[in-house]
Parts: structure tokens; C-alpha cells; sequence
């Protein structure tokens, strides 16, 4: 239960973002993988994908 509740507080604005059409499935699989591999964390160049998308 400890990763569910890692996964649905990492998620949370990810499914925002999602929603508003701001992220797209390719990143959305990027990121998804990076939380179960548990690099969500250290992945600079994600986390630049994601503010560039956001913004």
C-alpha cells in the first residue's frame, strides 16, 4: 500500500495537467514509467519534459 499511496501523490497534478491537454500520451508513458521504476525522482530530463509541456 505504501507505493499506491507514492503513486496517487506523485499522479495528482500529473492527471490535472493530463486532463487539460497539456500532457500527451508519449509523456504520460514516461512518466508512468519513471514512478514504477522509481527515477521519477532523479529524472532530470523528465521533469524538463514536463515544464515544458505545462508551460
Amino acid at each position: 500500500m505504501a507505493i499506491a499511496a507514492t503513486f496517487l501523490q506523485k499522479t495528482e497534478n500529473i492527471s490535472l495537467n493530463v486532463a487539460a491537454s497539456k500532457i500527451d500520451k508519449e509523456l504520460l508513458h514516461k512518466i508512468m514509467e519513471a514512478i514504477m521504476n522509481d527515477t521519477f525522482d532523479t529524472d532530470e530530463e523528465l521533469k524538463l519534459e514536463i515544464y515544458k509541456a505545462i508551460n
